[in-house]
């Protein structure tokens, strides 16, 4: 699910509704129409929410909306108005199985057709939360029941569905698909008015036994307080908007960078330490590594059942691509430099694991799917989510460990919904596209085709610039 719910109130008319807005993410870059007439480009994976009265304006061609960050907070004041149609096209929610959905208008209750595409208007609170939805088609139109797009668009073109048979019914569709970890995956996963669909498939399900005692891995900065990311986020206001916002990030970035073991190394010299911090952390992780029990849905949420897949090649490689051009595990995501309140995207490091995707599986309703039990990350393990998303900074250590777990989760996950079918490339390729959706292309090139099979085939870290000089 890709909603996050708010406390503010839209009172909707005709018919008449208290509804809780939801934050959606956009699959697609929208044109926004300022009140003073000025365009901004949204760019895809940004974060919005409708404003005002979205059933009124389904006669119109537009929508108002405001931005928010991945946290739900406004990165500004302004609302804006965007296309309707392009809109609910970008926001749309295709579901393979059919729902029971509640006529508003008549009060009665049908059964949509297998594959419609939704769009959530907010939440009505009541005895049972429900969600309001209109149906649309592939180019985001408001369609009736028999899917004809509708010419006149008005509040008995809404539908209710319960929110915890919606957000399941959208769980089991998108992990079929090629879906952005690092974006969507931590709204649409956790079902939280639904059962969970590991708890219907298998009750037994390991949890993860925790590891104390094991000696840290010298000394780390863990106050969040003093880490990189909060010490580049106070100077944020003095240089965000600026033309030169994103050499100034990159020189302060640097300058961190100096305090730490890191400094004075070149970009060949960091892309063999990253090669060789990654070897040490699969091997520290997998001190922990249990066997797979070959049921999947035992295995899904045992964090410690790693998948033959994780390897520090495949961590290095992602590292590479992640920060091409500076291999600083300090560096931040470009969204730093944008005129905002907060930044649009909390992603940093060498593995650009946004706020929202760390909390959500620390907290799994499955158990923690991050443990800090390894020597690395043992020191931050009494962190809350939040503030281990900013004191990993201070560890490039932290940053692959997190990477790695996310990237296990994400395989396991998209092994189990294709049944074991997808092997070795198949099943690795939907894999780093799920970790980042971002010019796919690119990524799949640079990941899987270029830098895999060359760091596979070296005999040290060593010749491991070699391998990252392959990126285009």
């Amino acid at each position: 699910m890709k909603f996050l719910i708010l406390i503010s109130l839209i009172i909707l008319s005709q018919p008449s509704w208290a509804i809780e807005s939801v934050n959606q993410q956009i699959n697609s870059s929208l044109s926004l129409l300022s009140p003073n007439g000025e365009s901004m480009q949204l760019e895809r994976h940004n974060y919005i929410r409708l404003d005002g009265d979205p059933v009124k304006n389904l006669s119109t061609w537009y929508q108002n909306v405001q931005v928010v960050d991945d946290d739900g907070q406004a990165v500004s004041d302004e609302k804006y108005k965007v296309s309707q149609k392009y809109l609910f096209k970008s926001i749309s929610d295709e579901i393979e199985t059919s729902l029971p959905l509640i006529d508003t208008k008549k009060g009665l209750q049908f059964r949509s057709p297998e594959g419609t595409r939704y769009v959530v208007l907010g939440k009505e609170k009541g005895r049972k939360e429900h969600y309001l939805v209109v149906m649309v088609n592939a180019e985001g139109e408001v369609i009736s029941k028999k899917g004809e797009p509708l010419t006149q668009i008005d509040g008995n073109s809404i539908y209710k569905i319960e929110a915890g048979t919606y957000e399941e019914a959208a769980l089991k569709s998108k992990l079929g698909t090629l879906v952005s970890l690092q974006f969507d995956f931590p709204n649409w996963y956790r079902p939280p008015s639904g059962k969970c669909i590991s708890t219907q498939a298998d009750n037994n399900s390991e949890r993860p036994k925790s590891r104390t005692g094991r000696k840290p891995a010298g000394v780390v900065n863990t106050d969040p307080s003093k880490s990189p990311y909060k010490k580049l986020m106070d100077i944020r206001n003095s240089i965000k908007g600026k033309k030169s916002c994103q050499n100034e990030m990159r020189k302060k970035s640097e300058e961190l960078l100096q305090n730490t073991e890191w400094a004075g190394l070149n970009i060949e010299q960091r892309a063999s330490k990253i090669s060789n911090l990654s070897k040490d952390v699969v091997t520290e992780i997998k001190k922990d590594k249990v066997k797979a029990s070959g049921n999947f849905s035992r295995d899904l949420f045992n964090p410690n059942v790693i998948h033959p897949l994780i390897t520090p090649a495949l961590l290095s490689c992602i590292s590479y691509q992640e920060t091409r051009g500076l291999l600083n595990p300090i560096n931040m995501n470009y969204t730093y430099c944008n005129n905002t309140k907060g930044m649009v995207s909390t992603a940093h490091g060498l593995h650009h694991v946004v706020r929202k995707t760390l909390t959500w599986l620390k907290t799994h309703v499955e158990g923690d799917q991050i443990p800090l039990t390894s020597k690395y990350s043992s020191p931050f393990s009494d962190l809350s989510p939040r503030e281990l998303h900013e004191a990993s900074s201070s560890s490039a250590e932290v940053q692959l460990e997190i990477m790695l777990r996310v990237m296990n989760f994400n395989i396991k996950h998209i092994d189990w919904k294709n049944k074991g079918k997808l092997k070795g490339n198949a099943l690795l390729k939907k894999a780093i596209v799920a970790y980042d959706q971002d010019s796919q292309s690119q990524y799949i090139s640079n990941v899987l085709d270029r830098c895999l099979p060359c760091m596979n085939s070296i005999k040290s870290s060593n010749e491991a610039p070699g391998c990252y000089e392959k990126l285009k």
